[in-house]
Formats: C-alpha cells, sequence, structure tokens
C-alpha cells in the first residue's frame, strides 16, 4: 500500500495536475452515513458527486462575480479525490480528500485555455458549501434509508462482513463474548483535544479547506498527495501487550482526552477487514477538466508536466524502484558512491553455487533463516467462533 501511495502521487504529479495552484478540501459526513457509504456504491456515488459539483459551483460563481467571465457554463475546473476509508483508531470512517483547482480555466474563440486564480473560501461560504451538500444529499437519504430497512442485500449477503462494519464504524467490539460493547480505552485527562468542527460543520457534513499549494511547488503537491493516498495502518502506533491485546495509538487526542485504544487481535482482523474497499470501486475519482473523457483534458494537462528532470519521472502503473528510491527518499541506488558514475547490469547469476561461493567470499550466511515454530493449540487462550448461528 505504500508502493501503491507513491507511485500514486507521482503519476498526479507527473501525468495529471498541471502547474497550477491547487488547494485540498476534506468533507467528512454524518456517522450513519459513512456506514452506508462504505458498502452501498450508489449513495457514495451520490455524496462524491453532490460534494464535487457544490465545490465547482462555488468556484463557477466566485470567477462570474469577479468579472472573469460572463456565463457559469464557461468555467472549467478540476478535482481529483481520493477515498479514505479509515480513522487514527483504525475504524471504518469513510470519507475524501481532494485536491481542487485553486481557480477555473476558460476557453478564447482559439480554443486556447487560461487559467485564473481565485482567492479561497471564507468561513462563511465552506458553511455555505457544506450546507448545500447537506441538503443534495439528505433530500436523497431518507429515500435510500427506507428501502435499506425493507431489503438490505449487503446485510442478508455478507452478514459476518456487516458485522465488522457496523462494529468498526460505532467503535464497537465486534468479536468474542464482548461483541457489541464499546472498546477499551487510555484516557489522558490533562491533554484533551481542542475540538474546531463545529464551526465548520453543517447538519452533521464537516468542510474543511487547506492552505493553497503554489504552482511551482511540484515537491509539496506530492506530499500532500502520499498524505491523501497513505495506508490505513502504520506499524509504529501499534504496540502489544504481555496478555497478547493490540495497543493502538490515535494520531491525535479524542475531544474527549482518548489517547488509545486496545484490541484484541481478532477485533484488529474484525477491523482491517472493515477497512478492505469493495472489489472493482474505485477509490480515485476525477472531475471536471481532469476527468479522462473531459473534452478540454489533453488541452489543460500537457503530455508531460515534469521538465526537470525526465529521467527521475514516473509515467505508467508500475514505477522503477530505484527512481522511485531516488524520487522519495533521495537515495540513487544506480549511482556509485565511489565514482559517482551510473552503475550498471553487468549479469545475472542463477547458479546457486556461484551465489553461494560470492557469498562466502563476502561473509555473508549462506543458509536460510530458521521457520519460526507456530503456536501450540494449548498456548491459544481465546478463541471464538461467531461465523454461524
Amino acid at each position: 500500500m505504500a508502493t501503491r501511495m507513491n507511485e500514486t502521487a507521482a503519476h498526479l504529479v507527473d501525468s495529471v495536475i498541471p502547474r497550477i495552484p491547487t488547494r485540498q478540501w476534506v468533507l467528512s459526513v454524518p456517522a450513519p452515513l459513512r456506514h452506508l457509504i462504505s458498502f452501498d456504491s450508489q449513495a457514495l456515488k451520490l455524496v462524491i458527486d453532490a460534494y464535487s459539483s457544490a465545490v465547482f459551483s462555488w468556484l463557477k460563481k466566485k470567477a462570474k462575480q469577479r468579472g472573469i467571465l460572463e456565463k457559469v457554463r464557461e468555467a472549467h475546473p478540476g478535482a481529483v479525490t481520493f477515498i479514505q476509508r479509515f480513522g487514527s483508531a483504525l475504524n471504518l470512517n469513510t470519507h475524501f480528500h481532494s485536491i481542487f483547482s485553486d481557480g477555473i480555466y476558460t476557453e478564447n474563440d482559439a480554443g486556447e485555455l487560461t487559467f485564473h486564480r481565485l482567492p479561497g473560501p471564507t468561513l462563511a461560504e465552506v458553511r455555505k458549501i457544506a450546507g448545500k451538500i447537506a441538503k443534495k444529499v439528505h433530500r436523497w437519504l431518507e429515500q435510500r434509508m427506507q428501502e435499506l430497512q425493507e431489503n438490505n442485500e449487503f446485510a442478508e449477503k455478507e452478514p459476518l462482513l456487516a458485522k465488522c462494519y457496523a462494529a468498526s464504524s460505532r467503535n464497537l467490539t465486534a468479536m468474542g463474548p464482548n461483541a457489541g460493547q464499546p472498546l477499551m480505552r487510555a484516557v489522558d485527562g490533562q491533554a484533551k483535544a481542542k475540538n474546531d468542527r463545529d464551526e465548520r460543520t453543517v447538519a452533521g457534513f464537516n468542510l474543511h479547506t487547506s492552505l493553497p499549494i503554489g504552482a511551482n511547488d511540484r515537491a509539496g503537491l506530492e506530499r500532500q498527495l502520499r498524505y491523501m493516498g497513505r495506508p490505513a495502518l502504520s506499524e509504529e502506533r501499534l504496540t502489544q501487550r504481555a496478555d497478547g491485546r493490540i495497543v493502538v495509538k490515535l494520531k491525535k487526542n479524542w475531544s474527549d482526552g482518548t489517547s488509545h485504544i486496545v484490541l484484541t487481535p481478532m477485533d484488529l482482523m474484525a477491523r482491517l477487514v472493515a477497512l478492505i474497499p469493495p472489489p472493482r470501486k474505485n477509490q480515485i475519482r476525477y472531475f471536471g477538466i481532469w476527468a479522462p473523457n473531459a473534452k478540454l483534458r489533453k488541452k489543460a494537462i500537457p503530455e508531460q508536466i515534469s521538465e526537470e528532470n525526465t529521467e527521475s519521472s514516473c509515467h505508467g502503473k508500475k514505477k522503477g524502484w530505484a527512481k522511485m528510491l531516488a524520487r522519495i527518499f533521495s537515495i540513487d541506488i544506480l549511482t556509485c558512491p565511489r565514482c559517482q558514475s551510473k552503475r550498471q547490469m553487468i549479469s545475472w547469476i542463477t547458479e546457486s553455487q556461484a551465489i553461494k561461493d560470492i557469498l562466502d567470499s563476502l561473509g555473508m550466511p549462506t543458509a536460510p533463516p530458521e521457520i519460526a515454530k507456530a503456536a501450540s493449540v494449548a498456548e491459544q487462550t481465546e478463541i471464538f467462533y461467531e461465523y454461524a448461528d
């Protein structure tokens, strides 16, 4: 997942997002809706479409107010949205991170595009956009929730997975004798986090914008995209207690001071299962002029955006591991540390005896590592099977 994160960010910087100012927008939705869009693709599409159209509408109207264009249909913004399914507690929390163009394109009579930067939104404008999203979604949501109460195909076809989804989204224990009970937590009463979400929340929809990213700050844009496409789990935040339970350190303390949650191994597995997206459902969506089928996409996105170092730019789905190391960690493994010349492949060695002789000459081990023994059944004190009644 870390490889995919870096490759996706490199691809977007090199081949999709042009050299224009951009801005990150983040949308969180009410808790019941998070659970619904985690498995209902129709509901997910509705929320994403309402979100992107509301921000696009604000950009177009802002451009018209500033006299850049006469009609809003003459404006062409762009966006890339990442669907994130996780919260800091490894809970199911579907929300959206997006990179929007910090302005709009216009096309002149000769067919040439011009980008016009717009000022960032005020808090009042952010709340107005959030209210527009909420109004459109709520209008449809009442009918959809009623349909699911009458016929929930997901719960009928995948009852165990639906159970994992429900427990994860509500921060409850999913398995074992304590199923349905709140998780064990560690609370630091002296380190309560400041909660400023209320001022950016309308009807449960929280919309947030960050500082803009400059047109030439490609490194900053790539870092932001890596953050948006990051994996759900960081092993640095996990520790195992003597009783076998897993302690998950939260990225930030909750408003009540909660700093850690404690999971049984089975609950950890249930949470990881809930974070896996449904099959054949894209987790990255493109909108506006950056969409694959947009008429003006080729004019807005040049064939190659990264011009400083064409050798280090990454194109296509798979990136060379050496180029990615040089790009992300500034480690050029193909450069000789002694003469600074470019390393070249001399030959492939496949004969086992030749490999053993080379390793022996370098003083390196030639035998494979020992395989750890599996824990005996007697050592497993808690096993719960709840796959069927």
